[in-house]
C-alpha cells in the first residue's frame, strides 16, 4: 500500500475532496486552469500541514479508531460499566450497525459471536500497540494539493487493512476477523472519521474551510442534491433529443455531483454512528491501550463519567440561556429585550465545550445562534446556525436551524427577505410545525414585510388564480386572533372604502398556535414607507388628499368603537390611479397587542438593533405619550390615533424622520401646518376634537399656497441655509447639507448643439436639501468601515477631504440607503433638475 495514497485520502477526508472536485468543475481539465482557480488557491494558501503532521494525525486516529472498535466489542466489562442514558445508542453504532448484521448473515450462534468479538478486540489491541510501525510518520510524503482535485474514487476494500498486512512483523490477521473487517468496512470508516474530526480541530484546516466558505466554494447536501436533480433533468432532455454532445458535456458534471453527494451523505452517517466516540479524541492512547489489555472496564467507567458530565454541562447551559428568557428557538420579539454582555459571554464560553461533541454540537450551535441573534449580532448568529446545519443529520435539529435562520434574515430587512422565505420553507419541509400558513391551501410567492405584530406574505390559493395577502401573527392567543378578525370585519362593513377587506382566518397547525389572516391583495399598492423610497415625499396637494382618506377611515372606526393604536406609514397602502392616490388602512384590530408591545419597547433600548428591531422601535415615533406610559393623560383612546395621524402625515409629506417633526417642511401651507402640529400636542385634550373634524378641515383646504414663484429672468432662489450635518445612529456625523428653497427655472436650451438639451422648458421644484460639497473619501470611507464594504482606490491622489472616485451608481444608491437607515431621514441621489437648480443657486 502506498503511503502517498493514504496521505491523499487523508487530505480528501479532511477537506471534503469530492465536494471540491464538484465545485472546481471544468477547472479540473488542465493544470494551468486549476492552479489559477479560486478553489485551488484557497486550499494552497491555507492548508499548510506537512506530510509528517498528517501522518501523525492518521497514526493517532488509527489508534483511537481501533480502540473504539475494541472497546465496543470487548465483552462484558464495558456493558456493565456503561449505565448512562446514552448506553443503548453508543452500543448500537458498532455492535448493531456493523457486528450484528455481519454475524447474522454468517449464521453465527451466541458462542461463535462471543469468540469472534473477543478475537476482534484482541487484534485491535495488537494494532493499537503497533500503530507507530503500521503508520510510520517518516514515510509520508509532502502533500500534493493538485492531486486533491484530480483524484479518482478508490476501489480498495480497505486502505488500512492493506497497509496493516503489508507491515513487517505484524501477526497475520485471523481469517474470520479479516472477513469481518472486509465485509463491514468499519475499520476505515471509524479511523477516517476520527481523522476528519482531528484535522478539523487544527486552525489551519479551519482557515482553509472558512476561506472556501467565504468564497462560496462549499456546498451543503441539499444544494448538491438540487444541482444533481437539475443536471438529471437536462440529461433526460438530451437523451430524448438524442443530443450526444450535450450528454457527453453533462456526464462528467453529473458524476462529480453524485460523488460529492454520496460523500456528504456518508460523512453524515459516520457522524451519527461515531459521534459519541469523539470523546476518545481527548483520551490518552496509552491509557486506552491499558484499558484494552485490562478488559476495557476502566475505559467503560471513564466513558460513563464523560457522558454524564456532558449531559450535566449541557443542561446547565440551557438553564443559563433560559435565565435570560431565551431558548434554542428564536422568538419574534427576543431582540426587543436587553441582554448583558456578561450573559452573552458566559453562554459563548459554555458552548465551546461542545464544539467537539457531535451529539451536542448542533444543539449548542442553535442555542448560541438564538442568543447572538437576540443580542443583535446577526452575522455571528448566522455563522453559528450554519455550523449547526453542517454538523447534524437530525431532521429536528436541521429544521430548528432553518427556523432560526428565518428570523436572522428577517431582521436584516427587505434585502434578505428572499433568503428568509427560503429558510422558512426549508424548516417546514423538514418539520411542518414550523410553517406559518396552511400549505394545503396556499402557495406563498414572496415575503412582503415583517414587524412587531407579525409578517405578511404574497400568496395564491391552490386551485385558483387569485392573489391574496397572508398576515401571520406572532401572538398565538386564539381569543386575540378572533378579536382581530371580528374587528377587521366590522371595519370592512363600516369603512370598506378605506380599509383592506379580510377574507378568511385560520391556523397553520392543529394546535391553533400559528394564526393567520387572509386579506385582499391590492395590485400595484405600496405601503407608505415603500412609497417614500420609490417616489419620494408627497406634495402638499397629495398629502391633503391622502390625509382626507385616512381621517375618514379613522373616523368610521371610532364611530364603530374601534381604535387603531398603530397608525403609521407602513400600515397605509397607497396606489396611484387616474392621477389620484387611493389609500387603504391595514392592521385594524391589533389594539391590545400593540399596547402590550409598546409597553415592552418602552423598557428596552434602540441602539445596536437589527433593521427589523429598528422598524419595530420606530413605531414609538408615532405613538403619543399616553401610549408610552405617561399616565398624566389617562389611558389611550380615539385621540391617540389623531396623534399618530399627525406624525404619519408629516412623515409622508416631509420624508423626514417622524421622531423630529420640524415646521419648515410645512411652511407652504399654513392651515396644514397648524392642523398637523395640533395633532402632535402632548395633551389629548388639546388635540383636534375628532377624526371627523380633522377630515372636515382637510376638505376645506385649497391647493397649496406658496409665495410667488420667480420669473424666468430672475430665477435665482433666495440665499440657501448654512451647512449642517445629520447625526448618525452610531455616533458619527453625516455629510454636510444645505437647504435650498423651492422655485421655478428654465431648464434646457433650444440653441444647444446637443439634442438632449432641448426643448427649453420651465421646471418648478419644491424646497430640498443637497450636499454642500461632493461626497469625500472621508465620508465614504466611514460608510465602508461601518458596513464592511470595500474602499475604492484613490489612485494615489489621497483620501480625507478629497472627492471620492471609483463609485458607481449602485454603490452610490447603497450609500444613500445606509444614510437613510442611520439618520432616519430619506437620502437619495439628486435629479438632473435638482442638480442644475442647485448649481444655478
Amino acid at each position: 500500500m502506498s503511503f502517498n495514497k493514504l496521505l491523499q485520502h487523508s487530505i480528501s477526508i479532511a477537506l471534503d475532496g469530492p465536494l471540491l472536485r464538484a465545485v472546481a468543475g471544468d477547472l479540473i481539465g488542465g493544470a494551468v486552469n486549476l492552479i489559477a482557480s479560486p478553489v485551488y488557491k484557497a486550499v494552497h494558501n491555507h492548508f499548510t500541514l506537512s506530510g509528517q503532521e498528517l501522518g501523525l494525525a492518521l497514526q493517532d486516529s488509527f489508534g483511537r479508531g481501533v480502540g473504539a472498535i475494541g472497546a465496543e466489542l470487548g465483552g462484558g466489562p464495558l456493558r456493565n460499566m456503561l449505565r448512562s442514558k446514552l448506553e443503548r445508542e453508543i452500543r448500537s453504532q458498532i455492535r448493531e450497525v456493523y457486528f450484528d448484521p455481519y454475524a447474522t448473515a454468517q449464521g453465527l450462534d451466541d458462542g461463535q459471536r462471543h469468540r469472534l468479538q473477543n478475537a476482534i478486540a484482541a487484534v485491535c489491541g495488537q494494532w493499537l500497540q503497533a500503530r507507530q510501525r503500521i503508520l510510520s510518520t517518516d514515510r509520508f510524503p509532502e502533500p500534493d494539493i493538485a492531486s486533491l482535485f484530480t483524484a479518482t474514487a478508490d476501489t480498495e476494500t480497505s486502505l488500512l487493512l492493506a497497509q496493516i498486512e503489508a507491515t513487517p512483523g505484524i501477526e497475520p490477521v485471523p481469517d474470520d476477523v479479516r472477513a469481518f473487517f472486509v465485509a463491514s468496512g468499519v475499520l476505515d470508516q471509524t479511523v477516517f472519521f476520527f481523522l476528519r474530526e482531528t484535522l478539523r480541530r487544527d486552525e489551519r484546516v479551519e482557515r482553509t474551510l472558512n476561506a472556501l466558505q467565504q468564497q462560496g466554494l462549499q456546498a451543503d447536501l441539499i444544494a448538491l442534491q438540487r444541482q444533481q436533480t437539475e443536471i438529471n433533468q437536462k440529461m433526460m432532455q438530451a437523451l430524448q433529443a438524442n443530443d450526444l454532445a450535450q450528454i457527453n458535456t453533462l456526464l462528467p458534471t453529473l458524476n462529480q455531483l453524485k460523488s460529492a453527494t454520496e460523500h456528504l451523505e456518508q460523512m453524515s452517517i459516520f457522524a451519527h454512528r461515531f459521534g459519541d466516540w469523539t470523546v476518545l479524541l481527548d483520551t490518552r492512547l496509552d491509557t486506552l491501550e491499558q484499558n484494552l489489555r485490562a478488559g476495557i472496564g476502566a475505559l467503560g467507567g471513564e466513558m460513563h463519567e464523560r457522558f454524564d458530565a456532558l449531559e450535566s454541562m449541557f443542561e446547565e447551559l440551557m438553564r443559563t440561556i433560559a435565565s435570560g428568557g431565551l431558548g434554542e428557538r428564536i422568538q419574534a420579539r427576543d431582540e426587543l429585550a436587553v441582554y448583558s454582555s456578561d450573559y452573552i459571554q458566559r453562554i459563548e464560553q459554555a458552548v465551546q465545550a461542545f464544539r467537539n461533541v457531535p451529539r451536542y454540537r448542533a444543539r449548542a450551535a442553535n442555542a448560541l445562534g438564538s442568543v447572538l441573534a437576540a443580542s443583535g449580532d446577526d452575522k455571528r448568529a448566522e455563522q453559528s446556525l450554519q455550523d449547526a446545519l453542517n454538523h447534524t443529520t437530525c431532521d429536528a435539529e436541521r429544521a430548528l436551524a432553518y427556523h432560526n435562520l428565518f428570523f436572522v434574515y428577517l431582521r436584516r430587512g427587505p434585502g434578505a427577505y428572499a433568503k428568509a422565505l427560503d429558510a422558512l420553507n426549508q424548516a417546514a419541509e423538514l418539520d411542518i410545525s414550523y410553517s406559518l400558513w396552511d400549505r394545503e391551501l396556499y402557495t406563498v410567492e414572496e415575503l412582503l414585510g415583517a414587524g412587531g405584530m407579525g409578517c405578511a406574505f404574497l400568496a395564491s390559493k391552490l386551485g385558483g388564480h387569485r392573489k391574496v395577502v397572508l398576515k401571520t401573527l406572532w401572538d398565538s392567543d386564539p381569543a386575540a386572533i378572533q378579536r382581530f378578525y371580528q374587528e377587521a370585519v366590522t371595519m370592512a362593513q363600516c369603512a370598506g372604502r378605506y380599509v383592506v377587506e379580510p377574507l378568511h382566518y385560520g391556523y397553520a397547525d392543529a394546535a391553533r398556535s400559528k394564526p393567520y389572516i387572509e386579506m385582499e391583495y391590492i395590485e400595484g399598492a405600496l405601503d407608505g414607507d415603500s412609497w417614500l423610497i420609490q417616489h419620494g415625499p408627497l406634495s402638499i396637494k397629495q398629502g391633503i388628499q391622502v390625509g382626507q382618506q385616512v381621517a375618514k377611515g379613522i373616523a368610521a372606526a371610532h364611530a364603530a368603537g374601534i381604535c387603531h393604536f398603530d397608525l403609521k406609514p407602513s400600515n397605509l397602502l397607497l396606489r396611484e390611479q387616474d392621477g389620484n392616490i387611493d389609500v387603504k388602512i391595514i392592521d385594524f384590530g391589533l389594539s391590545s397587542q400593540v399596547l402590550n408591545l409598546q409597553k415592552q419597547l418602552g423598557a428596552s433600548r434602540f441602539s445596536g438593533k437589527s433593521a427589523f428591531a429598528q422598524a419595530v422601535f420606530g413605531t414609538l415615533d408615532y405613538a403619543p405619550p399616553e401610549q408610552q406610559g405617561d399616565t398624566r393623560y389617562g389611558p389611550p383612546g380615539p385621540k391617540s390615533d389623531l396623534y399618530a395621524f399627525g406624525v404619519t402625515l408629516y412623515r409622508l409629506i416631509s420624508g423626514q424622520s417622524a421622531s423630529k417633526p420640524h415646521p419648515r417642511y410645512l411652511r407652504q401651507h399654513e392651515g396644514l401646518h397648524d392642523l398637523i402640529f395640533d395633532c402632535l400636542l402632548d395633551d389629548p385634550a388639546e388635540r383636534p376634537e375628532s377624526a371627523e373634524a380633522v377630515a372636515a378641515m382637510l376638505s376645506s383646504f385649497s391647493c397649496p399656497v406658496t409665495t410667488p414663484k420667480p420669473s424666468a429672468l430672475a430665477r435665482q432662489p433666495s440665499e440657501p441655509t448654512a451647512g449642517f450635518q445629520d447625526s448618525l445612529r452610531d455616533g458619527g456625523q453625516g455629510p454636510a447639507l444645505v437647504y435650498l428653497p423651492g422655485g421655478t427655472f428654465t431648464m434646457g436650451d433650444d440653441n444647444a448643439p446637443f439634442s438632449n438639451e432641448s426643448p427649453a422648458h420651465s421646471v418648478t421644484l419644491d424646497a430640498f436639501y443637497i450636499g454642500q460639497y461632493p461626497v469625500t473619501f472621508g465620508d465614504y470611507d466611514y460608510y465602508c468601515v461601518a458596513t464592511g464594504w470595500g474602499k475604492p482606490d484613490d489612485e494615489g491622489w489621497g483620501r480625507g477631504a478629497r472627492p471620492v472616485i471609483h463609485v458607481n451608481w449602485d454603490d452610490a444608491r447603497r450609500y444613500c440607503e445606509w444614510l437613510s437607515e442611520q439618520t432616519g431621514y430619506h437620502y437619495r441621489l439628486p435629479t438632473e433638475a435638482e442638480w442644475e437648480y442647485a448649481c444655478r443657486a
